[in-house]
């Protein structure tokens, strides 16, 4: 299941809990370990949230959508927040087109759009404030997305045209070497070509992914739920443009639950050859079909090759302790 395509509507069945059980919690630890994974199943539950807002659900989605997904509490914080924002949008426009008592209606006359733009964005209620805030933080992340995705477009017709550079040099080059009663028109366009592919090229390094920001993620589990053999750690590959390590740490939810009662602080400690060489506290919990997983990320240039130990420390009135340690291996590529 590893190299399995999930297209849209297997995402949109699994928030509505219609996948099969082993499916789900296979989907739900991609989602802790694969970035860009979680980032399209945001879309597709976004986009979930507007058609049931809409009434654009068939009837038996729509309940799945109540029994299944409203389930949660974070769930539903974003459907009231949603449900919140189409409110203010409507408001805002029935205020914007009720007419004043007392006053004469011009149906004719146009509003420009600057002033329709200070229009909206003057109403003196902190709600509304907040949810514009909320469409600028939106805009934001859509313009980030369009920017890297240019970048990269220019950069693959950069290297489309310093192909085609070097190619028509090695023509000239053979030319050259042909027709000596052309050597001098030759070589002179010859040097315009190399000081052209030198520019490509310059311009090439100052668009290389080296300058995007780069997460190495992996998954720790408990001994029950490792799917390889004793004493196979797992590994975790670091390369030049690695700024970050992820790692989700996976905990039996039958021993967690209690301990967590008495000892409610929990921190993770990295260490190697018996010493500490770095530690978070405060970690919260997040829920997997497995149980309970922490989630820890610190900057890759605190590991270098070879083997660690990761540790969480749980505390509270009566000590500390240590509930689980599970060994990795750090390569660099």
């Amino acid at each position: 299941m590893v190299s399995e395509v999930i297209d849209e509507k297997q995402m949109e069945r699994y928030l509505l809990g219609l996948l099969p059980e082993d499916k789900a919690s296979w989907l739900e630890e991609r989602g802790l370990a694969d970035y860009d994974f979680f980032e399209r199943l945001l879309v597709v539950e976004n986009r979930l949230i507007d058609d049931y807002l809409a009434g654009q659900l068939s009837s038996p989605d729509r309940a799945q959508f109540e029994q299944h997904f409203l389930s949660s509490p974070k769930r539903r914080e974003r459907v009231e927040f949603a449900r919140t924002f189409l409110r203010s949008m409507s408001q805002s426009a029935a205020v914007a087109a009720a007419p004043v008592p007392g006053t004469i209606a011009v149906v004719a006359e146009e509003t420009s759009w600057p002033e329709r733009w200070r229009s909206f964005f003057g109403f003196n209620n902190l709600g509304f404030g907040l949810v514009a805030a909320a469409m600028l933080l939106v805009a934001f992340a859509g313009w980030s997305f369009w920017e890297t995705r240019r970048v990269r477009e220019e950069l693959a017709q950069i290297k489309r045209e310093r192909a085609d550079l070097q190619q028509r040099g090695q023509d000239l080059q053979a030319r050259l070497n042909s027709q000596q009663g052309q050597t001098e028109e030759l070589r002179k366009e010859l040097e315009r070509g190399h000081a052209e592919l030198e520019r490509l090229k310059a311009e090439e390094a100052r668009l290389q992914p080296s300058s995007f920001t780069t997460i190495a993620a992996i998954i720790l589990r408990p001994p029950k739920l490792r799917d390889r053999s004793p004493g196979q750690a797992p590994q975790l590959a670091i390369n030049a443009n690695t700024s970050s390590a992820r790692l989700t740490i996976v905990v039996d939810k039958e021993l967690i639950g209690t301990i967590l009662e008495s000892y409610p602080n929990v921190r993770a400690e990295l260490s190697s050859d018996g010493k500490i060489h770095w530690s978070q506290e405060g970690l919260k919990p997040r829920r997997v079909k497995a149980g309970q997983a922490f989630v820890v990320t610190l900057p890759a240039e605190r590991l270098s090759a070879g083997s660690y130990q990761m540790r969480l420390v749980v505390s509270g009135p009566s000590g500390e302790m240590v509930i689980a340690t599970y060994p990795f291996k750090v390569e660099k590529k």
